[in-house]
C-alpha cells in the first residue's frame, strides 16, 4: 500500500479543504491548458467583435473608414454580405486602400487592441495583388501607417508578414518581409480563411480553406516571426491592386482578445502554489511529531 504523503496517489487524498481547492485548481489549469496549444488557443474564446458586412450597398459598415492613395480606390459594402476594396479605373493600377475599425469595444476604445487574433475570410484573386489584414497600426488616418500586415499574393505565390505595407510584389518587397512562405496554388474567387494572431513579441498569420476547421486541421501555409515594433493600435483590411478594374471582397472580420497572462500560466500557477502548500503542510506534520 502506498503510504507516503509526497507520492501522487497520496496528493490525491489530501482533507485539508484549502489543499483540495488548489489541487483542484491545479488540475483543471493542466486541463485547459493541453486544451489550447501554441497558436490556436484564442480560436477557442469568442471574439470580442464581429463584422459579417451586411450593410446597405455603397455604405461602409458603422466605425469603419477607408484610407488610399488613389482617387478611384473604394472601399464598401456590396448589399450582399461582403466588403469589396477595389480600383474603379480602367487604366490605372497600384492603387491601395487600407480600411480600419475604430469602434469602441468594451474597456478599448477607438479599435486600439494589443494581443489579439484578427479574422478574415475573403476572396484574394489570383492577380498581383497583396491583400489581408493589418494590425497594431500606429493610426488610421493614412492609407500605410506603421504596423503588422499579413498579406498573400496569389499570383507571386507567397504570404508574409510586414511592419509597413509592401509597395508591390517584387522580389525586394518580399525580402523586406519580416518573414514569408511558399503558397500552394489558390483558386480565383474562391473565399479563404486569413488569421494574423498577436501576442506579445510572436506574430502569426496562418491562411486556411474554408473547410479546414482551425485548430484542428494543418493550414495552407503559416508563417511566424519575433518582433517587438508595436504593441498594440488598431485592426482593418488592406488591399493594393497590381491592375485596373480589381477588386477583393472581404466576407467577415472578426477580433478576439488573447487573454494576458493566460489561462494555460494561470493553472500552472495555481498548481504550484497548490504543491507548495502541500510541501508546508507535511513539513509542519514532521515537525509536530518529532516535537
Amino acid at each position: 500500500m502506498n503510504t507516503d504523503p509526497s507520492t501522487p496517489s497520496a496528493l490525491f487524498k489530501i482533507r485539508s479543504p484549502l489543499l483540495r481547492f488548489f489541487r483542484t485548481l491545479g488540475c483543471a489549469g493542466l486541463l485547459l491548458g493541453a486544451a489550447l496549444p501554441a497558436g490556436h488557443a484564442q480560436t477557442l474564446l469568442d471574439p470580442a467583435y464581429v463584422q459579417t458586412f451586411d450593410g446597405a450597398n455603397g455604405t461602409l459598415p458603422t466605425n469603419w473608414d477607408v484610407f488610399t492613395n488613389g482617387a478611384r480606390v473604394f472601399a464598401e459594402q456590396n448589399g450582399a454580405g461582403s466588403l469589396n476594396v477595389g480600383n474603379r479605373n480602367t487604366t490605372d493600377s497600384g492603387n491601395t486602400g487600407t480600411v480600419f475599425f475604430t469602434g469602441d469595444v468594451g474597456t478599448v476604445t477607438g479599435g486600439v487592441f494589443g494581443d489579439v487574433s484578427v479574422e478574415v475570410v475573403f476572396s484574394p484573386h489570383t492577380s498581383g495583388n497583396w491583400v489581408g489584414v493589418v494590425g497594431r497600426a500606429q493610426g488610421s488616418s493614412s492609407w500605410n501607417p506603421n504596423g503588422y500586415y499579413a498579406l498573400l499574393n496569389a499570383n507571386s505565390g507567397f504570404m508574409g508578414i510586414w511592419s509597413a505595407a509592401p509597395a508591390n510584389a517584387t522580389a525586394e518587397q518580399i525580402d523586406n518581409a519580416l518573414a514569408s512562405v511558399a503558397l500552394p496554388a489558390l483558386a480565383s474567387n474562391t473565399p479563404y480563411r486569413l488569421i494574423l494572431e498577436m501576442e506579445g513579441t510572436r506574430l502569426t498569420a496562418s491562411l486556411y480553406s474554408l473547410e479546414a476547421e482551425v485548430g484542428t486541421d494543418d493550414p495552407l501555409a503559416t508563417v511566424s516571426v519575433i518582433n517587438s515594433l508595436y504593441f498594440s493600435g488598431v485592426t482593418g483590411v488592406h488591399a493594393r491592386h497590381g491592375g485596373a478594374n480589381r477588386l477583393t471582397s472581404y466576407d467577415t472580420f472578426s477580433i478576439t482578445v488573447i487573454p494576458e497572462p493566460s489561462v494555460a500560466l494561470l493553472g500552472g500557477l495555481a498548481l504550484g502554489i497548490g504543491f507548495l502548500l502541500f510541501r508546508v503542510n507535511r513539513q509542519r506534520s514532521k515537525t509536530g511529531a518529532q516535537s
